[in-house]
């Protein structure tokens, strides 16, 4: 039961899959961008040999597979790992983060993390993916699913 690209590192996004257990900072419910690696690698292969350099130069591209809630993508953990044994969602109060975040900033990086996404500084504002002509990244499901077979 493995999730390599789940994200970077599963763990600072608050997902211990082994131990069936996902910690969400506040609500859940604010959009996230959740993105591949597979995707990120395309979208940036592409445009950096196929845009004008002018275009590129100083630019910020902005690639997104999906814009998921916390919640909607706990369901959707819980349902390509479900063995029976159900996962436990622990709420954070994003008070409760943000003093842990202050106290000790070297050892809050899950909150950290997990409250950028509650307040949605992990949201793009804009989405470039029309610069890789008839692509369309994959949904948060379909990452999941190719990443764990």
């Amino acid at each position: 039961m493995t999730c390599p690209e789940l994200t970077y590192d599963r763990r600072l996004f608050g997902f211990d899959i082994p131990n069936k257990k996902i910690t969400i900072i506040g609500s859940g419910n604010t959009p996230i961008s959740w993105t591949s690696r597979k995707d990120i690698a395309h979208f940036l292969a592409y445009t950096l040999t196929h845009s004008p350099i002018d275009k590129l130069n100083n630019a910020a591209l902005h690639v997104e597979g999906e814009r998921l809630s916390y919640l909607q993508v706990a369901q959707a953990v819980a349902d390509e790992f479900n063995d029976g044994k159900p996962f436990e969602i622990v709420h954070t109060s994003a008070e409760e983060a943000e003093v842990k975040v202050k106290t000790d900033p070297n050892g809050a990086v899950v909150e950290f993390i997990n409250l950028a996404a509650e307040k949605g500084w992990l949201n793009n504002k804009q989405v470039d993916n029309g610069l890789v002509p008839g692509w369309r990244a994959q949904t948060f499901r379909e990452g999941l699913k190719d990443a764990s077979a």
